[in-house]
């Protein structure tokens, strides 16, 4: 099951996901998030770090 959670982020930050979903293909925002939290956890799983 999927929980939601919010989050604020700064505008700098909101701009340059902006301009990585537009890149990739007008990805939804959330989507994007999703995998870069699923890839900082995983590199961090392997580092032993979580």
């Amino acid at each position: 099951m999927d929980k939601q959670i919010t989050l604020k982020i700064p505008d700098e930050m909101y701009q340059d996901l902006r301009e990585l979903s537009k890149k990739k293909g007008e990805i939804p925002m959330g989507k994007l998030i999703r995998r870069a939290l699923d890839d900082y956890i995983r590199k961090n799983k392997l580092k032993g770090v979580l």
